[in-house]
């Protein structure tokens, strides 16, 4: 069993390149890579200094969360061991082979220095992706609203219900972490307007007019929601499958959204080497 479970891990992290990969060439089979290429050459390179900075700072805010609910299970972890381990997490989330995942190395490691039961820092991890989820569900259906005139009615009744129906939910299936609620919500809301300020910065880069602005920020954030489905390498593939076929719905330039996306994944990805030299040492 212990022989299989390697070869099962490294089979998974193939799969997840493949399909990134297989996502990547459909796309660039139906775009103009001559436009694309000529906005590379065109960019504003400035721009993305700050970009790289407000990713880097939504990190943080996602730290600070992540310690938050760490406290409601028993564990008490300073801000900057815990930004440690989180872009610890991140630097096996994106390069390692295996598909351990980000939040699988961080419960690891806290399972180990901790006597709390599993199940509990499993649930822990899994909440801490759902409260993030909740937020961008609702920015993306407050740019639907502004975005989409055909389905403002749709749009505004289920942003109006997606925090209470966020709650009801954490109720019932995350109930150690209700009293985490609005805190946990705070600092999503944090970690996504940093990240639509990066986006916004690299538009700027990419010299996108303004008025555009909310229709890309629109599929980023369903890009976004995408990227959450582990099946691909740090969402590779999947946000410029969605900046594609997006283009069906609204008026942009399926170019510049993958060049949106692109640099977003360099950007998470050199954000992710950070991990390489940080070490995480429990006290104890």
């Amino acid at each position: 069993m212990t022989k299989k479970k390697p070869i099962l891990k490294i089979l998974q992290w193939i799969l997840k390149i493949s399909l990134s990969l297989l996502a990547l060439y459909l796309v660039y089979k139906k775009i103009d890579r001559q436009i694309l290429l000529s906005m590379v050459k065109e960019m504003n390179w400035p721009w993305l200094v700050p970009a790289f900075i407000l990713f880097n700072i939504s990190k943080v805010f996602s730290s600070i969360r992540l310690a938050g609910l760490l406290e409601n299970v028993g564990i008490k972890i300073e801000h900057r061991d815990n930004l440690k381990l989180y872009y610890k997490g991140m630097f096996y989330n994106l390069f390692l082979p295996g598909g351990i995942g980000g939040d699988a190395y961080k419960t690891y490691i806290l399972n180990k220095n901790s006597q709390v039961p599993l199940k509990k820092l499993v649930g822990t991890m899994l909440y801490d992706r759902v409260s993030g989820l909740i937020v961008l569900c609702l920015i993306s259906l407050l740019l639907a609203f502004d975005v989409l005139n055909a389905y403002k009615i749709y749009t505004l009744v289920l942003a109006i219900v997606c925090i209470p129906a966020g709650y009801v939910f954490t109720l019932f299936i995350f109930p150690s972490h209700k009293k985490n609620f609005i805190t946990s919500q705070f600092y999503s809301l944090l970690v996504q307007v940093s990240q639509i300020f990066a986006v916004v910065c690299i538009l700027k880069a990419l010299q996108v007019k303004f008025v555009a602005y909310f229709s890309y920020l629109l599929l980023f954030m369903v890009s976004s929601i995408a990227a959450v489905i582990p099946i691909t390498i740090g969402g590779a593939g999947a946000r410029e499958v969605v900046f594609l076929y997006g283009k069906k719905m609204i008026d942009v330039s399926a170019e510049t959204g993958i060049a949106v996306g692109l640099i977003f994944f360099l950007i998470t990805s050199m954000s992710s080497l950070i991990g390489i030299f940080l070490k995480y040492k429990p006290k104890d």
